[in-house]
Order: structure tokens, then C-alpha cells, then sequence
């Protein structure tokens, strides 16, 4: 919850005390603390520690909701922290679209944090199309406001638009770069832009060693091919990718597979396991994993041949708009392996993968 509650109750804790009369003062005071913090609050305040601390029941809810969609009308933290509210899903029900029409008109009215969020949902598309080019513009704004996490997003913005340079640039006019995040995109900026190669896989170290998973997951990579004028090292590699599958973020748990398949010995030669993890990798949605699964029960070099696991793990692959899968599928019911043998089959297969750009294929069908 971005919680936009400026002022908070201060609540006295009372010391133990020999009387009980004493205590009684305490307390007695304490309540007029109170009393005087929550006069204090300005009407928003007041509604957000009501709807935020105060458990209240679904009338008082229902009515602070009322007074808030008001004052949203004028009051461009009104309109913010509404927004939150259908951003979040909590407390009502999740709307983006009027999540990002809330943030729009609140930094229509140069709310530094409306412009922020409202520049996130337009990079990312929630809520609405995406936007880079106002998304931008916003961010550049709150930069001059001196607003820290905008200088971090629009690096962001330059960094998925692949323009390295800019990025760069940005992040190096930094006091000090101190999220991992940052360090992450800056140290792949770099070597994308094959500068400074040595600083760069240091600030990928610090970032995988603050637990971002990205950079363990190209430190991983790095390190099996030996890239970037790093020395080739499974086990580095090994290492880096356990922690990169710590979330099951599919490419990564990929790589770990096809990391642990050509260097057994970092498993002990369990193939099943390489086989689990590229499972795994399917399930979270990898694009090449039941590929290689089909690969491995269709050649029976690693473990034992199945054709009708091949065949099951090609459609997979198949549905997924593989067309190696595809050809291959056509080539099983040519042949007859695992399946009786079909021409018609055989020739869908061929043809679906044609038209998904198989030049094989393309060239048998002419």
C-alpha cells in the first residue's frame, strides 16, 4: 500500500509508576495527546487512518470511500492516493484503468509522486496502452524535483529500449549507485556497450550477492560460455544460476538444466534432475524447455528413448509455435516411430511448420 498518511498518532507509553493515581494521570493524558494528534489531521489524513488503522465496518468504509471519491474531485492527493487505492486491489476492487486515470489527473496538478506511478503504469502498459514518450517526459520532470526513484526509471525506460548509452549516462551521474537494481542495469549497460567490462561484472557481483536475481542470472550465463573476457566456469556458472531460480523465473531455470546436462558431475550425473528442472522451466513458461525434454526421450542418449514422451513434449513445443518441434513431429509420423504411421499427419505437421517459417519445411513442400 502506498500509504500517503503525512501525519501520525503519536501515542505516549506510559512508565510504570508507584501510584495508581499516577497511572490514571498518565493515561488521562495520554488520551488528550491523542485527542489533540487526531484534531490536528487534515480531513484526508483522517480518512486514511480510518480506512488504513481504524478496522472500521463496512458502512464507515463504505462512507470514508464516499468523502475520499469527493475530495478527489479538487484535491490532487485525494486523486493519489484513490488511485493507490484501485492500483492495490486491498481495500476495493483492483482497477487499473481508473488506477492510471487517478495518477493522470493528480499529476496534471504536479503531484511529484502521481507523476512517478502514473510514468510507471504508461511504461508498462497497466491500465492502458503504453506510453514511453509521456512516460519520459514525466520522469525528466521529477528528476529537476530532485525525486530520486524517478531517476532509477527512466534509466529503465532507456535500458528495455535497449539504448545503453543513455542509461549509462543516467546512472553514472549518480552520487553513489547503491540499489541493486541499479547496479544491475548498469553493469549489463556496460557490457552491452563493451565498456569498462571489469566494472561492470563487479556491480553485477554486488547486485547478485543483494539478492537480485537477474544479475545472478547473467553472472550465470557469463560464466558457462565465458563472455565479456570472463574465463569459462561451470561451477561459477552453477553457482550464480541456483540463486537466479530462487523465484522460478523460467529462463533461468532453463539455463540451470541445460547448465547441468552438458556438466553432469555439478549433480552427480542425475539426469532426472536436469529433466525436473527443465519441467519446471515449461511450467513457468519457458519457450524452449519442452523442446529440449522432447529431444531427450526422442535421441534416448541421456536417459532411456521414449517416442510417446517425445511425441507428447513436441506438441507442447508445437503449441508454443516451435517449429523444429513441429518438423520433428512430421518426421515421427513419416517414420512411424512411437506412433502408427501417417502420411496426413505427417503432412499437417510439415505444413504447420512451414508456415512458421521452417526453411526445411519451406523447401520439402515446394
Amino acid at each position: 500500500m502506498k500509504k500517503l498518511l503525512l501525519s501520525s498518532l503519536v501515542i505516549l507509553s506510559g512508565c510504570t509508576l508507584d501510584s495508581n493515581n499516577e497511572m490514571q494521570n498518565t493515561k488521562d493524558n495520554n488520551i488528550t495527546n491523542i485527542q489533540q494528534n487526531i484534531d490536528k489531521l487534515t480531513e484526508l489524513d483522517q480518512i486514511i487512518s480510518i480506512i488504513e488503522e481504524g478496522k472500521p465496518s463496512d458502512l464507515e468504509l463504505k462512507k470514508q470511500l464516499e468523502k475520499l471519491s469527493y475530495m478527489a474531485n479538487e484535491n490532487s492527493d485525494a486523486m493519489l492516493y484513490l488511485a493507490s487505492l484501485y492500483e492495490e486491489g486491498d481495500i476495493i476492487s483492483k482497477n487499473l484503468a481508473l488506477a492510471r486515470s487517478y495518477y493522470s489527473k493528480s499529476a496534471q496538478k504536479n503531484n511529484i509522486l502521481a507523476r512517478y506511478y502514473y510514468a510507471l503504469m504508461l511504461i508498462d502498459g497497466r491500465g492502458g496502452e503504453p506510453n514511453h514518450n509521456e512516460a519520459k517526459d514525466l520522469l525528466q520532470k521529477n528528476i529537476k524535483d530532485n525525486h530520486e526513484q524517478s531517476t532509477y526509471a527512466l534509466a529503465y525506460l532507456h535500458f528495455i529500449a535497449k539504448d545503453y548509452q543513455k542509461t549509462i549516462n543516467i546512472l553514472s551521474k549518480q552520487k553513489s549507485i547503491d540499489s541493486p537494481s541499479s547496479k544491475y542495469l548498469l553493469g549489463i549497460s556496460l557490457l552491452e556497450q563493451n565498456q569498462n567490462t571489469n566494472q561492470a561484472i563487479e556491480l553485477l557481483t554486488q547486485s547478485s550477492t543483494e539478492k537480485n536475481i537477474y544479475a545472478s542470472h547473467a553472472l550465470g550465463k557469463i560464466y558457462a560460455h565465458g563472455k565479456h573476457g570472463q574465463l569459462k566456469d561451470s561451477k561459477k556458472s552453477f553457482f550464480y544460476l541456483k540463486q537466479a531460480v530462487q523465484d522460478n523465473d523460467p529462463n533461468a531455470l532453463y539455463d540451470l538444466a541445460m547448465l547441468t546436462l552438458e556438466n553432469p558431475e555439478l549433480i552427480n550425473n542425475d539426469h532426472n534432475a536436469s529433466i525436473e528442472k527443465l519441467i519446471h522451466a515449461d511450467k513457468y513458461g519457458s519457450k524452449f524447455a519442452s523442446f529440449e525434454i522432447a529431444k531427450l526421450y526422442d535421441q534416448g542418449n541421456i536417459v532411456k528413448q521414449d517416442y510417446e514422451k517425445a511425441i507428447y513434449w513436441y506438441k507442447k513445443s508445437a503449441e508454443k509455435g516451435n517449429n523444429r518441434a513441429m518438423y520433428n513431429l512430421a518426421s515421427m509420423y513419416a517414420n512411424g516411430d512411437g506412433v502408427s504411421v501417417s502420411m496426413s499427419d505427417a503432412e499437417f505437421w510439415l505444413k504447420q511448420s512451414a508456415q512458421y517459417g521452417n526453411q526445411r519445411a519451406i523447401e520439402l513442400l515446394k
